[in-house]
Parts: C-alpha cells; structure tokens; sequence
C-alpha cells in the first residue's frame, strides 16, 4: 500500500506511515470499473514552502516611497523639493547662506565661461591660432538714399570686411594673415610675420607680389625720427618696437585661470556672506510689470560694526591666501620684479591697515526668492549718518509663462528705472522694458529695450534692441544739422546688439535700423582654427624696392576682383594716368 499523503511504499495492515506519520487504517481501495481493486498511484511529495524574507514587506515599502518621490519630483520639480526641505529645515542664517552661495556659484560659472573663452584664444599657451572676422554692411534702401545724395551711384555696395587670422604657437616667430573682401569676395591678401629676436617684419600681398618685403623696426623708428624728432608718437613706437615681447607674453600668461579665479571669488564672498548671521524669513507678494507673485523674502542688516567684522576677515583671509599669493607672484614674474618680496609687502600692509569705520552706514537688504531657492529680486538701501544714500531694486516675476521684471537705482536727486513684462517659456525670453529717468521731479522717458533670446546657463543669447523716445531723438536732433534724409531716419532709428556666441566661439553684432530698413551692421566672430605654416622667408626686398616692382599687370589683378565684386568700372577710368 501507498501512503495518501506523501506517496510511500508501506507493508499492508500498517497503522501510520513511517515517512510522514499519517494514519493508514482510514485508506480505501480505489475500484476499478470491473469491481477489482485498483493501487493507488504514488503521488509526488509536495514541495516544502520557502518562507518568506523578513525584509520583503520593508522593501515594498521603500519600493513605493520611492515612486512616490519620483512621480511628485516629475510633477513638481526636484528644485522644489529641494528647497522645500532646505527652508523648512534650515534656520533663516543658514537658509540664506544656502540661496546666497548658489547664486554666486551661478554667477561665477557664468564668468567663468567668458574668461575660458578669452582664455583659449588669446593665452600665449594656446595650442591653436585666433581667426577672426569683421564685417560692415548696409541696406539696399540705404545706399540707394546715400547714392540720391552724394549724386553717385552706390547700390553696388553690400558690405566690406576682413577676415584676419593670428598665430602665436610658433615660439619666437608670430604669424599674421589677413583678407580683404568686398561683397563677399576676396579683393586682397596679406601675409605677416613679425620675428621676435631680430625684429623683422616681412609681409607680402600675393595679388602684387609673390615676393616678400621685410624691414627692421629699429630702422622705421630711427626714420620716423629723423623726419619728426621727438615727439608723442616716437615715444610710443619705441614702446612697441622695444618691448619684451616675452614679457608681454609672459604678462598675458600671468592671468588667473578660471578655476582659481572661480575659488578667489567665491572665498571673498562667502567671507560676507557668513559675517550675515542675524536673519529674519518671512513672505511677501510683489509686483514687477503685471506679475504678482508670492516669494520668500530673506531681511539681513548691515551696520557699521559687521562692515568692520566683514573687512577684517577679508584682510585676515587675503594676509595667507595661497591663491592670491599665486597671482601676485606670477603677475610679478612676468614684469621682472620678486613676486614673493611683493606678496610680503602686502602682507605687511595689510596687517597694519586701520579698518575702522567712522561713519554710522546701515545697509539695509531684502532677498526674494522663489519655490526653487533661487533669487529673483533683491532691495538694497544704503544710509550713512541717518542720510538715505541710494536705494536699489531689482526684481524678477514668473508665473504661467509670463515674466515681469524691475530695474531701479534711486539717490536722493535722481532715479533711474527700467521696467516691463514679457513671456518665458522655458529657457526663451521675449519682452519690452520701458527706460525712464526722473530728476527734481520731471520724469523722463529714455527709450524701450525689447528683448528677445535665450537665458540658458545664466547667460543671455539672443537680440537686444534699444529704441529712443521721441523726446530724446529731438533733443539729439537739436544739436546736429542733417541733411532732410538722414534727419527722416534718426526718427526711426533702433539699435540692436545681437549674441549669438557659444563657448569656443565668439560672434556679436551692432545694428542700426530705421523702421525695418537695414542702415549699417558692424558684425564681429571669433574661434580658434589650426595654426599657419610659418617660416622665415629666405629672400625679400627694401618695401621702396617692392611697391616699385608692381607694374600695371599686377594692379589688373586688384582691378579684375574688384570687378568681380561689382564695383563699375567707371570707377577705375582714371587709373591709367598712374602708369
């Protein structure tokens, strides 16, 4: 016989199994169809349940904790959050160091950003050349008046420009390369290099000669000399051509890179910031242009005694600042002097400094902020002796895609104010700012600033357009006499500065416009490119001898790209009288 409940073999007439301890006497038979008696089939053993882990109900805990933070994090913003928890569990001290020192770290990436461009281009160590661009255009519309005018036809010129490449990274030998062109068309070239050792320039423009003129600056100065004597400009081309230029060199490779420059500034102000330890925290509706919004305002008092507390610390921190020490050292190798000698006498000048503060000053400073921890607006009053000194507000509104934003300095005889709305979907900004000005008690309006860019990383990329009022065109107008066209178009006239720049490549733009007629546009780029294949000519001529060598094959030559760029040749009818 089989045990039902786990499948064991067991002799006949046996009362319990001897595998599971389960009671046999109670098992029937099962019966065939024919009445016979039917073994009942061994069932598999069940297997054992594992038991459950003690920890599986807390990880469905954290599992779902988890989610949660996730979904409100996506729905409200990991900024919020974070604030939320600095503020509700942070003093009004340490809140505020908190907002403070993210706001300066913000700034301070942005600035540094734009000395890394500066940097990586024009740094002697730069491992690429600096090409550049500048270009001049005019409006069709423009021209065309101009033409009226001058009685000269002119709607041939569109715009005029170089394009200019300097290589340092060839030692004591400096390359320069430079192309002139006229709408669009290469007119000239100028190849330039300036050795450093024996101070020779030697230059040469293709499309005259393939041969390279050089001269000795020592030489042009003592000419220029003989011709003029002593005077302002022989001093300060003896400058230029006496200079070190290793040390010039050297001076500009002194400079801080971005990341010391970073940390010295960020030193300094948390210096202030940490001497702010008296704050009170409360919230505040405000209202710049037509946004109303709710922000978390941080008061701070500064008197005379904190000023004095603030300024020694600075000294004591400056007094051992490696940092510091760092630049002054390297400012001072490159101008030939004892770096550590300086840095020790300004040491000792400092710790001799007389920091106290005489007069009774208050500054008396508001701090907004919004959800995010971040400051969208602060006011500032300043008061020496009880005297209300200056007031000053910025502040910044957001809500539901729409931004309103002002800018005011007040003194006690004048106030200068900029304000205005816009809309901000998430990075892209577009807005007009009215410019007004109010002296002894009449207001002015200066003008509309219309806005319309990008704010990414805290810098602006984008077009800015300045519009005078009618008050201060006529006012302009009143000390100018110009011819009717010009007057007609000064009425109108806007002026926009454009950045289109990214972090390996500068490009800005200047316009004047008049209505929507283009007038002139200055436009300027600039990125580093390979470097020049440079070598010191072995054969070159007096520059006398080379301007005498051009015959009228090689003014063709000039003549023929100035055709191509559209120049008429009405223009160059008189040009065979020079050969």
């Amino acid at each position: 016989m089989f045990c039902s409940n786990c499948g064991a073999s067991m002799p006949e007439g046996q009362p319990f199994c001897t595998n599971c301890g389960a009671p046999l006497t109670d098992q029937q038979p099962l019966q065939g169809g024919n009445g016979a008696s039917q073994q009942i089939s061994p069932k598999p053993p069940k297997a054992p349940k594992a038991p459950k882990p003690k920890k599986a109900l807390l990880s469905w805990i954290i599992a779902g904790v988890a989610t949660a933070a996730v979904i409100t994090g996506v729905v409200l913003g990991w900024g919020h959050i974070r604030n939320f928890v600095e503020r509700t569990f942070s003093s009004p001290e340490k809140y505020y160091q908190t907002v403070e020192k993210r706001a300066i770290s913000s700034a301070t990436d942005a600035l540094v950003d734009t000395t890394d461009l500066a940097g990586s281009m024009f740094s002697p160590d730069s491992k690429n050349a600096v090409q550049g661009s500048i270009t001049v255009s005019m409006g069709k519309e423009f021209t065309g008046l101009i033409s009226d005018e001058v009685g000269t036809d002119m709607s041939w010129f569109k715009n005029a420009g170089m394009i200019f490449t300097l290589d340092q990274t060839h030692g004591d030998l400096i390359g320069a390369k430079a192309t002139m062109q006229l709408n669009g068309t290469d007119i000239a070239n100028l190849d330039g290099m300036y050795e450093k050792d024996s101070r020779m320039i030697y230059f040469r423009v293709p499309e005259c000669s393939k041969q390279y003129a050089g001269m000795n600056l020592e030489d042009l100065l003592e000419l220029y000399y003989e011709e003029n004597g002593y005077d302002q400009t022989y001093a300060m081309l003896s400058n230029l051509v006496y200079a070190d230029d290793s040390q010039i060199q050297a001076i500009m490779g002194a400079m801080p890179d971005s990341k010391t420059l970073n940390k010295v500034i960020e030193r300094y102000t948390n210096i202030i910031i940490k001497n702010l330890d008296e704050v009170d925290r409360g919230s505040e509706k405000v209202t710049a242009g037509d946004i109303t919004c709710s922000y978390t305002t941080l008061e701070v008092e500064i008197d005379s005694a904190t000023l004095e507390s603030i300024a020694k610390d600075v000294v004591n921190t400056a007094v051992d600042d490696k940092d510091l020490k760092e630049i002054i050292c390297n400012f001072a190798a490159a101008m030939g002097e004892d770096g550590d000698e300086l840095y020790a006498s300004l040491q000792d000048e400092l710790r001799d400094a007389d920091i106290s503060i005489d007069e009774d000053i208050l500054i008396k400073m508001v701090v907004y902020v919004n959800g995010e921890g971040e400051v969208k607006g602060r006011d500032i009053q300043i008061k020496a002796d009880g005297s209300e000194v200056a007031t000053i507000r910025y502040l910044v509104t957001e809500k539901g895609g729409k931004f309103g934003a002002e800018f005011r300095i007040k003194t006690p005889d004048t106030t200068i104010s900029l304000e205005g709305d816009g809309t901000k979907r998430g990075d892209m900004i577009k807005g007009t700012l009215d410019a007004k000005v109010s002296s002894y008690g009449e207001t002015h309006k200066l003008g509309t600033i219309e806005i319309d860019g990008s704010t990414k990383d805290d810098s602006f990329e984008g077009d800015i357009t300045f519009a005078p009022s009618e008050e201060v065109l006529e006012a302009m107008l009143s000390e100018v006499d110009l011819p009717p066209f010009l007057t007609d178009m000064v009425r109108n006239i806007k002026i926009t500065l454009s950045n289109h720049s990214s972090k390996n490549h500068l490009d800005v733009s200047l316009a004047l416009k008049s209505d929507s007629t283009e007038l002139v546009t200055v436009r300027f780029e600039c990125k580093e490119v390979s470097p020049l294949d440079l070598s010191v000519p072995s054969d070159y001529m007096d520059p006398e001898e080379w301007v005498q060598s051009m015959d009228q094959s090689n003014l063709m030559t000039l003549i023929g790209n100035l055709q191509k760029a559209g120049v008429p040749m009405s223009l160059f009818s008189d040009l065979g009288d020079l050969f």
